[in-house]
């Protein structure tokens, strides 16, 4: 029922990537990424549905072809296998929830 951040270890994932992953189900999952500025990740989609809140920093966030600066409070949704990208402008952290979890993370 709790999972404590401080408990979680983060995984570099990529030069200025570090994610940490809390697990609440097979049918939900939340991964915080931290992303360093000039970070760019790459373009990809998955079946997943996915919702990005952004907790610091600011992103150009891409869905499909439409782009968008975001900034802390702001939240982007990601339909399943939509292409979607997001590059760091300012070192900032997102939580990303997805449905269901995303068991290439874990393995």
């Amino acid at each position: 029922m709790f999972i404590f951040d401080k408990d979680i270890m983060a995984k570099n994932i990529a030069p200025g990537t570090l994610r940490k992953i809390f697990l609440g189900s097979k049918n939900m999952m939340i991964a915080k990424i931290s992303l360093a500025t000039g970070t760019l990740g790459e373009l990809h989609q998955h079946q997943h549905e996915q919702m990005s809140y952004i907790l610091s920093g600011s992103f150009n966030y891409r869905v499909g072809a439409i782009v968008k600066v975001v900034s802390c409070g702001d939240v982007i949704y990601v339909p399943s296998n939509e292409e979607h990208q997001c590059e760091c402008l300012l070192d900032g952290e997102i939580l990303d929830i997805f449905v269901p979890m995303r068991e290439d993370f874990i393995n």
